[in-house]
């Protein structure tokens, strides 16, 4: 299988760049690995819809500019696009950790994402759940991928948390 790109973050996250700036260069270089990570996460998706019938939630830690915050706290309940491999994970406190694991910066807050996956009606978006291929199985690691058809994945954002010093404490 193809997964050992997972494991190999390197090569993962110089793809994940290419795809963020847009580098043609790079991405026509790497388009074998790209279609065949893509056809790869297309056949653990239709795995996980097998077995997954009810509402998928999945959570994202990140640190984001206060101008993304604002940005995604006006998209709630939208419709949001990524335009490179999101890495989410179906454990909350995995997410979290990610969120709270950087020191908080000026002009910086810690985020956590919530979205909310109905499997039996999405058609566009590949979710796959990655944790058996992952170096690092208990994040319990779900991947998106960048969309079989277009060159961006949509993503309906349920929720959005900006998590600020007082409300890690209290966690």
């Amino acid at each position: 299988m193809f997964f050992e790109i997972i494991s190999f973050c390197f090569v993962f996250r110089f793809i994940n760049k290419a795809l963020r700036t847009e580098d043609v260069d790079v991405l026509y270089q790497f388009r074998f690995y790209i279609i065949d990570l893509s056809e790869q996460l297309h056949i653990k998706f239709l795995e996980l819809k097998e077995k997954q019938k009810d509402i998928l939630k999945l959570y994202r830690g990140s640190k984001l500019s206060y101008d993304e915050v604002s940005n995604f706290q006006n998209s709630i309940g939208n419709l949001i696009s990524t335009n490179g491999y999101l890495s989410t994970s179906s454990e909350r406190l995995v997410a979290f950790g990610f969120a709270t694991k950087y020191p908080k910066r000026d002009g910086y807050e810690r985020a956590l994402f919530e979205y909310q996956v109905d499997l039996q009606t999405v058609q566009k978006i590949v979710i796959a759940d990655i944790r058996q291929y992952s170096a690092f199985p208990e994040e319990a690691e779900v991947l998106v991928d960048i969309g079989r058809k277009t060159t961006t994945t949509l993503f309906l954002l349920s929720l959005f948390f900006s998590l600020f010093y007082r409300s890690i404490i209290s966690n």
